[in-house]
Parts: C-alpha cells; sequence; structure tokens
C-alpha cells in the first residue's frame, strides 16, 4: 500500500481491520484498496493455468463505497493479467472503455459478483492476477474485494 496500510483485512472495525459494520462476503478476511487520500495500491496473486485449459475466467465479489460525487473519475483501479515477468496481458474488465476496471463510478453497497474471461486460454502460463489502484487528493473511494477465484476449462 502506498499509504502504509495493510491491503489483506481482517473483520472488526479496528485498526488495520475492515470498517465496523463491514463483514467480508467469505469471512473472514477481505482486500480493501484506498480509502486514503493521494497513493497508490497494488496486489497480485500468482497462479498456473493448465496445460489443457480452453478457457479462463477470473471471477470475485466487489464492494465499492465513496464520498466522490459527479460523473468524473477520480478514484480507479485496474484489474490485469500479467505474465511471470510482469508484463500486462489484458486489462480485465473494462466494459465501458475508459481503461479501467473499477472507478469511484461504480459505487455498489452490497457485495456484488464480477466475472471477467480471458480473451485466450493462456494454457500452460504461469501468470498474475494484478491489481493497481490510484487515489485522488480528496473524498475516498474504497474498493473492496473477496472470494476471488480463478476458473480454467479444461478439455481432457
Amino acid at each position: 500500500s502506498g499509504g502504509g496500510y495493510p491491503i489483506v483485512v481482517a473483520e472488526g472495525g479496528g485498526v488495520d481491520q475492515l470498517p465496523a459494520g463491514l463483514l467480508a462476503q467469505s469471512p473472514a478476511y477481505a482486500a480493501w484498496m484506498g480509502g486514503y487520500y493521494d497513493g497508490t495500491d497494488t496486489l497480485w496473486q500468482s497462479f498456473t493455468v493448465p496445460a489443457s485449459a480452453t478457457a479462463l475466467e477470473i471471477a470475485g465479489y466487489a464492494l465499492i463505497g465513496t464520498e466522490e460525487t459527479g460523473t468524473f473519475v477520480y478514484d480507479s483501479l485496474r484489474m490485469t493479467l500479467r505474465d511471470a515477468s510482469g508484463l500486462e496481458l489484458q486489462l480485465l474488465g473494462d466494459f465501458d472503455g475508459d481503461g479501467y476496471t473499477f472507478t469511484n463510478l461504480d459505487f455498489v453497497d452490497v457485495w456484488t459478483p464480477f466475472a471477467f474471461a480471458s480473451a485466450t486460454p493462456l494454457a500452460g502460463r504461469n501468470l498474475q492476477i494484478h491489481m493497481q489502484g490510484s487515489f485522488d487528493f480528496s473524498f475516498n473511494t474504497n474498493f473492496f474485494f473477496d472470494t476471488f477465484a480463478v476458473r480454467a476449462t479444461v478439455c481432457e
């Protein structure tokens, strides 16, 4: 975290925990990116795609809270697939063409499922799910994520 905060946090409402009253989608931990001013948070997880994979999907749950108003993107998060060396292969979920997966405009106050398909199956590759959030100098946006899954369709 660019702000020096832990990103994977437990329920509880205390220091370095999820806000009071917010339960993880699948207890007892969730990822919390943002919630402070003028910074960048980065989170990634490495995995290997089965050699016989014919399709690949990244799924999970998101909850996004913001103090921002209006229709301009101030705080954003990119979720990408990267190769083992960190080279970006694909931006996941850019449905509105703004170059981001999630922004302050995607406010949702309940855990909401998402699923993004890879453009290619990337069979046998060592990959990373890479998330990077950028936050401006005023009005917080909090990006919460939980219950990630990588689903590979395998034909044998």
